[in-house]
């Protein structure tokens, strides 16, 4: 992580939720007190898991030292939607507080409100939409209809990418709101499916732990990056987004070994990632087309 991001060919890093199985904070403290100050000084792009809602995985073994990311929040503030409560130059903290979470009948905690963990934001020519499984498709309407007109309004941005963390639905998730199935829902929304017709929104998310591109029938579409060292596919590695020279693609660093993490990780410590891309696999390459909005 220190080679790629602290690499002056990458312009943010995310983390696409499970952020440590953290309901203490020690690992994630120990996590970031190994980064160098050039990873932490580039933005950064978070959505909570399920792990960040109940460190056991699912409301139905939540217990009451859970954080139902309430904490997630504030750790990892994010500009999100409940920040508009606060005027520029105002004291007023960017979050929504309204919800207690400790009153909670069913799963130990209660959780955020939904509005602190929801964002769009643009980083070059490309917006990020950020949502989070843990809610309902109804919470989140008046938000897709808003980030979708924004995704095509604002000048400069070519792509759009969806990022969340469920594949699928379950574990704390509503069937609808897992990625793959928001991502069907929020492109039937003006300016979405614009862009999606047109080939230029993306998604990716985490939760089963593989590193593989075009998951759930999504081809060219999805990737899920969720292969960081748990059990699961057994592969571990960087995927990069790079939206340059009028295309769309999706590079994939293989680091599942010894002799693969030391290559990237000499090579990417010497050139940046763009002077490596020998050594990685290409998962998608794309032409763009313009967005045509009637």
């Amino acid at each position: 992580l220190n080679a790629v991001v602290g690499s002056s060919d990458t312009d943010f890093w995310s983390i696409l939720g499970d952020n440590f199985y953290d309901r203490e904070g020690n690992h994630s403290k120990e996590f970031f007190s190994k980064l160098t100050n050039q990873v932490k000084e580039t933005p950064f792009v978070t959505v909570p898991g399920n792990h960040d809602y109940w460190v056991m995985g699912s409301p139905e073994a939540g217990v009451e030292a859970d954080q139902c990311a309430n904490g997630f929040m504030q750790f990892y503030g994010q500009d999100s939607e409940a920040s508009l409560v606060a005027s520029p130059g105002e004291s007023t903290a960017p979050f929504n507080f309204t919800v207690d979470p400790s009153t909670t009948a069913t799963s130990g905690c209660s959780r955020a409100s939904p509005d602190n963990s929801r964002f769009f934001h643009q980083f070059g020519n490309v917006g990020i939409i950020g949502q989070s499984g843990a809610y309902t498709l109804e919470d989140y309407a008046a938000f897709m209809r808003e980030s979708c007109q924004w995704l095509v309004k604002t000048k400069g941005i070519e792509v759009g990418v969806l990022v969340g963390h469920w594949d699928v639905g379950g574990l704390g998730a509503g069937d609808d709101m897992d990625v793959p199935s928001f991502y069907d829902e929020l492109v039937a929304v003006p300016g979405c499916k614009e862009m999606a017709a047109a080939g230029n929104l993306k998604f990716f998310m985490g939760h089963t732990h593989c590193n593989v591109p075009h998951p759930h029938g999504h081809n060219d579409t999805g990737f899920m990056v969720a292969g960081q060292g748990m059990e699961g596919c057994a592969n571990y590695g960087v995927p990069i987004l790079d939206t340059t020279e009028g295309r769309t693609r999706v590079h994939y660093f293989d680091a599942s070994t010894d002799e693969a993490f030391n290559a990237v990780t000499s090579c990417v410590t010497a050139n940046g990632w763009r002077g490596c891309l020998n050594l990685a696999e290409t998962w998608l390459d794309q032409p763009r087309t313009k967005t045509m909005v009637v």
